[in-house]
């Protein structure tokens, strides 16, 4: 999977996490099946550009929004002594 391709799957998964959508209500939503959406997220078929439309539209996002950099986590603060 190339760095756009995970970027794509990980804001999918982000932003369905913020909504508190289940991957497959997501899939539900965008009238794609459920096999073909676990595909693309786990990098076994490429996105097309209508997919990447349906799932914006039933995630209730801008398209570009799919495509935003993904932001690091920070560390975890080591326990105050």
């Amino acid at each position: 999977m190339d760095a756009a391709h995970t970027r794509v799957a990980r804001n999918v998964r982000r932003i369905a996490r913020t909504k508190r959508l289940a991957i497959t209500h997501v899939a539900d939503r965008a009238g794609v099946s459920r096999a073909e959406l676990f595909n693309v997220l786990g990098g076994e078929k490429s996105p097309t550009v209508r997919l990447l439309v349906k799932l914006a539209d039933a995630l209730e996002v801008d398209i570009a929004e799919l495509f935003a950099p993904l932001v690091a986590r920070p560390s975890p603060k080591p326990p105050a002594r």
